[in-house]
């Protein structure tokens, strides 16, 4: 059975995966899904689900509470806080407080749960607390599945 969707009276168009909607262009490209049947794709635009073609995908958006937890763990972070890949304990120190603090929600092995925390973070003033995250969140997309 393939998904279709409904563009004018009579006339369906199918729904299918597209390439744009599967590669991995980064961090700041969006990962959506369907609450309705679970579907995760990635799309720039609004677009209906892949998958059964009844909802337009959502991102995942950490919601109050939980981008409180976030900025929780970020103040727990030293003044002078450099990210660096090589030499983590900074960031050894950060993934603690997020254990810590966002434990109830919070994955280090999920790209929609890193994904959030970093939009999360570009809409808060900047500060070398902040940076640091939005430097963590960055490389820790690329090792999340």
């Amino acid at each position: 059975m393939q998904a279709t969707q409904d563009t004018q009276i009579g006339y369906h168009v199918p729904v299918m995966p597209t390439e744009e909607s599967q590669a991995d262009k980064g961090i700041n490209h969006p990962i959506v899904s369907c609450w309705d049947c679970d579907t995760v794709w990635r799309s720039y635009e609004p677009s209906r689900c892949p998958g059964c073609a009844r909802h337009v995908g959502a991102p995942r958006v950490l919601s109050e509470n939980e981008t409180y937890e976030l900025m929780q763990a970020i103040s727990q972070l030293d003044e002078e806080a450099k990210f660096d890949c090589i030499n983590g304990f900074d960031s050894w120190e950060f993934d603690s407080s997020l254990n810590q603090y966002a434990s109830r929600w919070f994955s280090i092995d999920s790209r929609r749960i890193i994904q959030a925390c970093y939009v999360a973070l570009l809409r808060q003033d900047t500060n070398p607390k902040v940076a640091f995250a939005i430097e963590f969140f960055k490389a820790e997309y690329e090792f999340a599945e």
